[in-house]
């Protein structure tokens, strides 16, 4: 048998005539395709294409029309009879046939002219839902009659021998719908391969190299399997044939027989049904075939359905026709595959079963296993040169055998590690700071007056140094015979060195020499102290007796890295503070407290608190100790800080009217008792005619208002007056012009004054503000920062 091509088709086809007019195609009945064949049951050459070209009708002059040649009289199933004929559709329902008033036809009639050819000719256009095989025009004997072969559903010029048409009859026929499928199909039978390959070793020139330290005694092995088709067989074609009785005809279809002929040869048909069958209006049957073949058909075949039935079948029979093409690439016409899955056994590997179907083949129809094997666990390991042969075989086709061998030159060595475990101690060192913020230089004391309120804060600062000491490292070393070797060692000496400082080695009751055998292992302790925390290499070395085993000397090797975030002893990570001036200081900061490696610790006092008073006149100091001592060592240290002051206690000094405004009972600086002094309800006295008291007033915005810019500026220096300070003739005048102006007036009458008319106002309030300012008098005390302007 010739093997052709591998192209699988699935052919459905059936026989639809379609028809055409000058327009183009027309829908056919009931809007779907007609299958089968509208002409003789027995031709199977009826139309396939989807549209064909316009169909040339036969003319014939019927010329003795007596009796009248109907339809049935002309051979056909139906007629359709419409007389006196003009533009417009026309239908009936099934009645007498003879009658020429039957079936399901549709016709409609245009261009209808009693002149249609300009020579006093009758003639019109025509077009139908059904085709028609004649149309026979009667205007008087003789009659016209066109013939369409095959049938159409349009037509146009169709004329008559006079200038009228008395009636025309519209002829056609009945056939069964038909259509079929055609399905071929064979066998595969495949022929398997196998290969075998691996990545390590693969030649005794080029033995791959071990010893019982390496990593890797993995060996990946591939298994490539591959299938190709040996050979082809049971070329067969199947189908369906549905045989439809088209409800449009509205008469029964009585089937004699169905056929399926290929080649000349007839195939077996079977429909289910004992024949004759009649199938009414609307029924289908459906029918299946199948054939073989000795060989595969060199050539696509025709395969041919044909529709048989009786005399009495009101409607004709019919055909279909398929193309049979095989093709040996097409999947889906293989019916069965041969071989189609195998199965690979590996012992070495453990491999037992492993199936392989044609799916998992890629493109080039192969497959690929892979696996790793440890040639530790070959069960011939030797030391020197051995080699490992493995096969791979399938399990259910015989003589398939592939062969794939590791060459291994193994070097038996002993296996030495160690640890290297650091360690050192950490001690901190502290300092102290003590500073102020204000009269800190005896050249620039602050001016003070008695009773003043002044706020001085402390800022107490140092930070820690870690000093480092006792570094020291210790660990393990183990020696060990693999069990991979097949012969003991006999180790003479064990020692560990880091940089120049040799260790101590113990290696408890493991006495040299020593012979290891395979499979067990001793260990040794070592310990040395460091000069510093550098960083080295710690390395063991392990010497063995040559002459005695096939062994070379091990040496282990470890950093020795110090953390220095990880001391193992701390001592004097934190300090107690205290002050000699402020009980309240009591702080404890720990190396974990530091910020940038400092501490800051601030705190205030109010100097009012330890110096005012009479015996405090004049140049002073006042100085304050902060101290500090180690929770482990207990070790301490100290520093000072001194406040210079001149406490002017005869002319006195002024305040700011900031000074005083924030100086109440009212915060936010501390309270200055001087406030008392003001009669009749201190700050809170009512002040004037504002509706205000003191307190309100000094804190009331100006927004241009003359009257609050004179005010504060007025009870500042009331209030420096009576806390002792001297007042010049031309300020206390001012002063007293100022009161007459809060004694007459209102702020609401001075809201609006402007210019000129609030010049006193001001100039009384720039004269007050000098003297509160130091400008003018006695001059200024020193503020705290919770004064100002």
């Amino acid at each position: 048998m010739k093997i052709i091509s591998r192209i699988l088709t699935v052919a459905v086809f059936s026989v639809a005539l379609m028809y055409c007019s000058d327009s183009g195609p027309t829908s056919s009945i009931n809007d779907r395709d007609v299958k089968g064949s509208f002409a003789d049951p027995n031709s199977i050459t009826a139309a396939t294409a989807e549209t064909e070209a316009e169909v040339i009708p036969i003319v014939t002059i019927i010329e003795d029309d007596a009796p009248p040649a109907k339809c049935v009289d002309l051979g056909y199933d139906f007629g359709f009879r419409v007389g006196d004929p003009s533009n417009g559709t026309y239908s009936v329902a099934l009645e007498n046939v003879e009658n020429e008033n039957g079936g399901p036809l549709v016709i409609t009639i245009s261009n209808y002219s009693n002149d249609y050819t300009g020579n006093g000719i009758a003639g019109f256009d025509w077009s139908s839902n059904i085709p028609v095989g004649a149309v026979k025009v009667k205007a008087g004997t003789p009659s016209t009659l066109y013939t369409y072969e095959p049938a159409t559903k349009s037509g146009e010029g169709v004329l008559s021998d006079r200038s009228s048409v008395s009636h025309i009859n519209f002829c056609y026929n009945a056939f069964v719908e038909v259509e079929k499928t055609a399905y071929p199909s064979f066998d595969r039978e495949w022929e398997w391969s196998i290969a075998k390959a691996n990545d390590s070793g693969s030649s005794a020139e080029n033995r791959w190299n071990l010893n019982a330290l390496s990593e890797d005694f993995d060996v990946d092995y591939t298994i490539t399997v591959g299938a190709e088709v040996a050979e082809y067989s049971n070329f067969a074609v199947n189908g369906t044939i549905t045989v439809t009785n088209p409800a449009i005809w509205g008469i029964d279809a009585e089937i004699a027989e169905v056929k399926d002929i290929i080649d000349g040869v007839e195939l077996d048909v079977d429909c289910g049904v004992n024949f004759p069958e009649t199938l009414s209006p609307g029924e289908e049957l459906v029918c299946s075939y199948s054939g073989t073949f000795d060989e595969m058909p060199g050539e696509t075949l025709v395969n041919t359905a044909i529709v048989e039935v009786t005399e009495a079948s009101g409607v004709k029979g019919g055909s279909a026709t398929a193309d049979v093409a095989f093709d040996l690439d097409d999947p889906d016409q293989v019916n069965s595959d041969i071989n189609e899955c195998i199965s690979v056994d590996d012992p070495l590997l453990g491999i037992e079963g492993y199936e392989v179907c044609l799916d998992d083949l890629n493109s080039y129809g192969e497959y690929e296993i892979t696996e790793s094997y440890d040639v530790r666990d070959f069960e011939d390991l030797a030391c020197g040169e051995f080699d490992v042969l493995n096969t791979a075989q399938f399990g259910d086709l015989e003589g398939q055998i592939a062969t794939s061998t590791v060459f291994v030159d193994f070097e038996c060595v002993l296996d030495a590690n160690k640890t290297a475990v650091t360690s050192f101690d950490r001690d901190w060192e502290w300092d102290i700071d003590k500073d102020n913020d204000s009269g800190s230089a005896m050249a620039n004391p602050l001016l003070l007056t008695p009773g003043q309120s002044f706020e001085v804060e402390y800022t107490v600062s140092g930070g820690a140094m870690a000093v480092d000491h006792n570094f020291a490292v210790n660990g393990v070393i183990t020696i060990a015979n693999s069990a991979v070797n097949p012969e003991a060692a006999r180790i003479t000496e064990v020692s560990d060195k880091i940089g120049d400082v040799v260790a101590t080695v113990d290696c408890g009751m493991v006495t040299f020499p020593y012979d290891l055998e395979p499979g067990h292992d001793f260990s040794c302790s070592y310990s040395a102290d460091l000069p510093n925390s550098d960083s080295a290499t710690n390395t063991a070395k392990v010497k063995v007796d040559s002459n005695y085993s096939d062994f070379s000397d091990a040496t282990a090797t470890a950093d020795v890295i110090f953390d220095l975030n990880d001391p193992d002893n701390v001592t004097n990570n934190c300090i107690d503070i205290s002050d000699s001036l402020v009980p309240s200081v009591d702080d404890t900061i720990c190396v974990g407290d530091l910020v940038n490696g400092n501490y800051n610790i601030t705190y205030s006092i109010n100097l009012n608190d330890y110096i005012f008073s009479p015996a405090d006149c004049g140049a002073g100091e006042l100085e304050n100790i902060a101290s500090f001592i180690t929770n482990d060592d207990m070790v301490t240290d100290s520093d000072n800080s001194i406040v210079y002051f001149d406490l002017t206690c005869e002319a006195g000094c002024t305040l700011s009217q900031g000074y005083w405004r924030t100086h109440s009972i009212y915060g936010p600086a501390p309270y200055d008792d001087n406030w008392a002094n003001i009669p009749g309800g201190a700050e809170d006295a009512p002040f004037f005619l504002s509706g205000q008291t003191y307190y309100e007033v000094m804190w009331t915005p100006p927004r241009g208002n003359s009257y609050y810019q004179l005010a504060p500026q007025w009870v500042a220096a009331y209030l420096n007056v009576l806390n002792g300070a001297d007042i010049p003739a031309d300020v206390e005048s001012a002063w007293n012009d100022a009161k007459e102006l809060f004694e007459t007036y209102t702020p609401e009458q001075v809201a609006n004054l402007r210019g000129q008319a609030a010049r006193p106002w001001r100039d009384l309030a720039s004269i007050l503000d000098d003297y509160n300012n130091g400008l003018l008098g006695p001059g200024k005390c020193s503020e705290d920062g919770n004064g100002g302007h």
